[in-house]
């Protein structure tokens, strides 16, 4: 029964990175066949998409750093200007980013610097929301 948990967690971490590498079937399955405990399956899906998005934001960063290291590739003031609009339009996107290919989301938000205390909370209630809903 634990590993069915453990199987969860794993799997939503691995579906919130930026190329999905797998998807919520164990979750699924539960909620098909019935009798588990949902709510703590509900806590591990959130706990490994939490991860899962905190990674994508942590490799944005990384590759605005190498972009930092290599100015040729994108100018400076296009940076900018697209570092603007990220700023003002996506925390509006957020809340999607359980989306398929949602966590392009997580990454741009690290790669135009937004907080990891805005960007976090917002993709987390984003997919508490999925969860309720399904």
């Amino acid at each position: 029964m634990n590993r069915l948990y453990s199987d969860i967690f794993t799997e939503n971490v691995a579906d919130a990175v930026v190329l999905p590498l797998g998807g919520s079937l164990t979750l699924d399955a539960m909620r098909l066949f019935g009798g588990f405990d949902m709510q703590a399956a509900a806590l591990f899906a959130l706990a490994g998409a939490a991860i899962g998005y905190t990674l994508n934001w942590l490799f944005g960063l990384l590759l605005e750093r190498v972009r930092h290291a290599t100015p040729e590739t994108l100018p400076e003031a296009r940076y900018r200007l697209a570092q603007g609009y990220a700023k003002r339009y996506l925390p509006f996107l957020l809340p999607f980013s359980f989306l398929p290919f949602g966590g392009l989301l997580s990454l741009l938000a690290g790669f135009f610097h937004l907080r990891g205390r805005i960007v976090l909370p917002l993709t987390v209630a984003g997919y508490a929301v999925r969860l309720a809903l399904a």
